[in-house]
């Protein structure tokens, strides 16, 4: 449930206009539901990491679009502010 709650939370960060996710992983372990993010060589795009404890891993990665490439580094300080680490 913590993955679902750090992905509302995303959602509501004024700028973004998409989160797509990829495929699950496993890798180190961090706080359910914390997030890491960074800003993409790709306009419009910052990518991330969320982290919980699933059937398919403890990792999902996703991107999230944001509709001013301008933006990226706000929105990314804004996600990162609200991951509970």
């Amino acid at each position: 449930m913590e993955a679902r709650a750090a992905l509302g939370a995303i959602r509501e960060v004024p700028g973004v206009t998409r989160i797509v996710l990829g495929p699950f992983g496993r890798g180190r372990s961090r706080r359910p539901g914390a997030v890491e993010v960074s800003a993409s060589a790709t306009p419009h795009v910052i990518e991330g990491r969320l982290f919980d404890k699933g059937s398919k891993g403890d990792v999902q990665s996703f991107q999230v679009w944001v509709q001013f490439d301008a933006d990226k580094d706000r929105i990314r300080a804004e996600i990162a502010a609200r991951s509970p680490g």
